[in-house]
């Protein structure tokens, strides 16, 4: 059978070409023969484990086995994450200062006396970085020049303002509470203000969210929605505080009523009490 992450499956024999896209990548103290074999199509987030002292694969760049001329220079972890941050390339490296090859406790793959304490990190680091990339979704959001209402669609491991749209104009992330206040980071459930210098868009990666409730102040609030986009009509609103047809959102036309709430974008919302409302699929 064929998987989209594995490729085939149950295939053999020296002749298969193999193709396949996983999801995420783990490296343990590897290495690879050309820098330039990771390009900008190869955007496979991977996390990196290595020591810097290590005798057989370099944590740099240079002869595997340190002496063993023979072999071609291969270049390891430090000079791959310096590669994979050129390409935009989401990454992480772990890098221990003096350590040796396989320094979770293994010498050529036996174990001797048992796991190390390193064991236990690495598999941690792995398992989270892994997690969040399994059930990943990307949106783009287009955004206009000058101020733009926007939300966070995604659950994303830096939801700061400089991380998700870097292009924007520093210092110009504002949520609203009976007044507008100056913010870093995007929250789910929120409506933000933030300013362009020309137009464009971001392409943002993450989990999905495809449930929020929403807590709410008398009169005009800023929300965002899900990671789908919903019908206004079906925002769960038990205690009846919207107001009918207040629900607007902001294009360089100006305002106009939303019937429908688009992932990454903001709206202006109000209520005549305070409390809460869901959005879910």
């Amino acid at each position: 059978g064929f998987d989209p992450d594995l490729g085939c499956i149950d295939c053999e024999g020296n002749e298969y070409v193999h193709y396949s896209r996983p999801k995420a990548l783990a490296s343990c103290w590897g290495a690879i023969g050309d820098l330039d074999w990771i390009d900008n199509d190869d955007n496979v987030p991977t996390v990196l484990f290595h020591g810097t002292a290590d005798p057989i694969v370099p944590f740099n760049s240079g002869f595997p086995f340190t002496i063993d001329i023979a072999l071609p220079i291969v270049y390891g972890s430090n000079l791959i994450n310096d590669r994979l941050n050129e390409m935009g390339i989401l990454n992480e490296l772990y890098a221990e200062e003096g350590l040796l090859h396989e320094y979770w406790g293994t010498v050529n793959g036996n174990w001797i006396g048992g796991p190390n304490e390193y064991f236990e990190q690495i598999k941690s680091d792995a398992f989270l970085f892994l997690y969040h990339r399994l059930d990943s979704n990307e949106i783009t959001i287009v955004y206009q020049s000058e101020w733009n209402l926007l939300g966070l669609p995604l659950d994303v491991e830096d939801a700061s303002y400089t991380a998700l749209f870097p292009e924007s104009i520093e210092g110009t992330l504002f949520s609203f509470n009976s007044g507008y206040i100056s913010e870093t980071y995007l929250t789910f459930g929120e409506g933000f203000w933030l300013r362009f210098p020309v137009s464009g868009s971001t392409t943002i990666v993450g989990a999905p969210v495809n449930a929020l409730t929403i807590s709410l102040y008398e009169g005009w609030n800023l929300i965002s929605g899900i990671t789908n986009p919903m019908n206004v009509s079906d925002i769960q609103d038990p205690d009846e505080i919207i107001i009918p047809g207040t629900v607007y959102r902001f294009t360089p036309q100006g305002y106009s009523n939303a019937d429908i709430l688009e992932p990454g974008r903001g709206y202006w919302i109000r209520t005549n009490n305070t409390g809460n409302i869901t959005i879910e699929n």
